[in-house]
């Protein structure tokens, strides 16, 4: 009975080998199918962190601090100064005797004895007392350096009244400030005449009633 059993096992064993087991196409697809190719997977490149920019400042940096060159003191200018002194008349002396309504020239003679030099923007102008329906300025018609002098000129008429009269005139400077002779370049110079009444010839009155 063994012997009849362990026959059989070998007859199928023998069976299933010589008969080519097949292959189920489904069991195949299924297979191919459950198991598809994966693509092979590329790693992607690593994120490399881009450094943020550091902000470049708008600001401009503070300027250097020159030390600045000292000014040169400006020189000092000293102002000169107007002075004159009286010399002589060249015309008409104080106290000259003239006629009621005469007309005359007087002439002063003048030095420049300040520092500065007399421009023909310098005048000599009245003062006070009686012009002699003179002009009231009149200008110097040339420079007048220090230590030289000029001779100034005004035309005058005697008043008709008789007396006698004073009239006085001083220098003016270019800022209008008037100056003379003396110290203090204070002291005016003096035109004074006096006007005599006029004498008839009593001989001639005699000759004209009479006629």
């Amino acid at each position: 009975m063994k012997r009849v059993t362990l026959l059989l096992v070998c007859l199928i064993l023998l069976a299933s080998c010589a008969s080519p087991k097949q292959t189920n196409p489904a069991a195949l697809q299924f297979t191919a199918t459950s198991s598809p190719a994966l693509p092979t997977h590329t790693p992607l490149p690593t994120n490399t962190s881009v450094p943020t920019p550091t902000p470049t400042s708008t600001q401009k940096p503070p300027a250097t601090e020159v030390p600045a060159s000292p000014v040169p003191p400006s020189p000092t200018i000293q102002a000169c100064t107007n002075q004159a002194e009286f010399v002589r008349h060249l015309s008409v002396s104080d106290n000259t005797q003239l006629l009621p309504g005469v007309y005359f020239a007087k002439v002063w003679r003048i030095k420049n004895i300040g520092t500065c030099t007399w421009t023909t923007d310098y005048a000599f102008v009245f003062n006070n007392g009686d012009n002699f329906s003179s002009v009231s300025e009149t200008m110097l018609t040339h420079e007048v350096k220090p230590g030289e002098t000029v001779d100034v000129q005004v035309t005058m008429v005697t008043p008709m009244e008789p007396n006698t009269y004073s009239s006085y005139w001083m220098l003016k400077d270019p800022a209008g400030n008037t100056f003379g002779a003396g110290a203090a370049a204070d002291q005016p110079f003096s035109a004074v005449v006096v006007v005599e009444p006029l004498k008839f010839n009593k001989r001639l009155l005699e000759t004209l009633s009479c006629g």
